[in-house]
Parts: C-alpha cells; sequence; structure tokens
C-alpha cells in the first residue's frame, strides 16, 4: 500500500491523526509524550488548569518553583537579640545597647522577667533610643530601665529583629 498516496486521500487517516493532537494534554489524553533533554516551547503553554508536577528547587530568577519553596521562602523569620541587665536596687540604671544583624531590620523589644519577678515589679523607669540604618530603617536601641524598689537581680532586655 503506498501509504504516502494514501494520507493525503484517506479522510479517516487524516482525521484520526487530529483527534490525537486535539487529545494531547487534557484528561482523557489519547497519547502520552515522554520527552527527555532539553525542550523549548516559543509559543503560549495552556496547561487548562492542570498541574506541572515534580519541579525542582530553582536556582535562577526565572526558574519555576515549588509551592512548597515559595512558602518555606516567604515565611516571616524573627529572631531576638538579648542581653541580661542588674539595675543596682533603690535607683541604679541599665542599659542594653542592641542591633539587629546587617540587612534585618527591628520590630519590637521586651523584657523577660522569667527570673525575678520581684525586680520587675520595680522596674519604672524604660527609655528607648533608635539606632537607624542610613535608610532611616529601624534596625536596634538602646534600652535603658531603672531599678526604683529594693530588690535586686538580673533581668534580660531583648529586641525582635525580622529578617529578610
Amino acid at each position: 500500500m503506498d501509504w504516502k498516496n494514501q494520507l493525503t486521500k484517506t479522510p479517516y487517516l487524516v482525521l484520526f491523526i487530529v483527534l490525537i493532537s486535539i487529545g494531547v494534554g487534557t484528561a482523557s489524553a489519547l497519547i502520552t509524550i515522554t520527552l527527555s533533554g532539553d525542550v523549548i516551547i516559543t509559543g503560549f503553554l495552556d496547561m487548562t488548569g492542570d498541574k506541572i508536577a515534580n519541579v525542582g528547587t530553582p536556582t535562577e530568577s526565572t526558574d519555576a518553583a515549588t509551592k512548597a519553596y515559595v512558602d518555606s521562602e516567604s515565611a516571616t523569620k524573627t529572631y531576638t537579640v538579648t542581653q541580661t541587665v542588674t539595675p543596682a536596687p533603690g535607683g541604679g540604671f541599665a542599659t542594653a545597647d542592641l542591633q539587629c544583624n546587617t540587612g534585618d531590620f527591628m520590630t519590637g523589644w521586651f523584657w523577660d522577667n522569667t527570673g525575678s519577678t520581684a525586680l520587675a515589679a520595680d522596674l519604672r523607669y524604660i527609655t528607648m533610643s533608635s539606632i537607624l540604618d542610613v535608610n532611616e530603617n529601624l534596625i536596634g536601641g538602646s534600652i535603658t530601665i531603672k531599678n526604683v524598689g529594693a530588690n535586686g537581680g538580673s533581668i534580660d532586655l531583648a529586641i525582635i529583629c525580622l529578617s529578610k
């Protein structure tokens, strides 16, 4: 049989080829195409709502990424910088100079009185001066506390930093 001649004359064969073309990429695909090596698509790729699976970890800014990778990279990452201070009873001051890592920003501050609740009750005077970077972003602070009571002890002063 002369297939080359029959290809142009037999409507059934042409219809079969069109059905295969339509079926590729749909839920009821008539054929599976396995490609290996580099594949370049120069036109629009319409996945019709289907997923692209088994994407590797991106290494270039234009690479595709998995949902897990995007979620992990966009998660808020905070940490604390802490310094223990010991203000003297009866009016003693103590200062902690705290700063976030280079490129990170300060989002808040606190003291931790877990170890000395009596001292925490005597802290009445707290000041904070900000440390700004060249773009005037808050990157740290100098925290001063005053012990107005008779209780002594140490307390942790801390800042909360947000990493990029």
